[in-house]
């Protein structure tokens, strides 16, 4: 989508938008092109951070191959990073947030 977006768009006129695990995906693309700026709502820390607090049992079945480390990319980032997020959210904790 972004390739197709510079089609028609310059980097300096796209944003790059991520809503909760979707957010994980945002900042890994984020740190890897250039956009205006970098949207995140009710982003989390890291993933392994969510599951172990809100679903434990997930890490006993499932083996985690992803862990969109959103810390780790936006200490990369050349562009404003604008967050958002409830305090009533009931999967991804506020603390998770405000960590980033």
């Amino acid at each position: 989508m972004y390739h197709y977006a510079l089609e028609y768009y310059d980097t300096d006129e796209l944003f790059i938008y991520g809503r909760s695990i979707g957010s994980g995906v945002a900042s890994a693309l984020a740190a890897r092109v250039e956009a205006k700026e970098l949207l995140l709502e009710t982003p989390f820390y890291s993933l392994p951070d969510v599951v172990k607090e809100k679903y434990p049992f997930v890490l006993l079945i499932f083996r985690l191959d992803f862990h969109f480390p959103i810390h780790e990319h936006l200490e990369t980032l050349d562009m404003p990073v604008h967050i958002f997020h409830g305090t009533k959210d009931k999967v991804v904790p506020y603390e998770s947030a405000e960590k980033l």
